[in-house]
């Protein structure tokens, strides 16, 4: 589905019927790795991409996930102060 650099790692999304091991593979033959971990969707994951959809930008998915931890948004007085 999509790549993304997180804290000079990169996290792969894969579409439900990509088999892992294939990535992997194709990941090795591509560049060094010193580390991979399969990690499967949160429901916190699954809940977002429900509500947001695949139109939703980052800016977008991190308020929804900041306003579900209880944290204040761009749109909530504590973030304007």
């Amino acid at each position: 589905k999509h790549a993304a650099s997180v804290d000079s790692q990169y996290e792969l999304s894969l579409h439900d019927d990509t088999q892992p091991q294939d990535v992997i593979r194709e990941v090795v033959a591509a560049m060094p790795v010193t580390s991979i971990a399969v990690r499967r969707p949160t429901l916190e994951d699954v809940f977002v991409a429900i509500v947001q959809g695949d139109a939703a930008s980052a800016d977008d998915e991190a308020r929804l996930r900041a306003e579900l931890r209880g944290g204040p948004t761009q749109d909530t007085p504590e973030a304007t102060s």
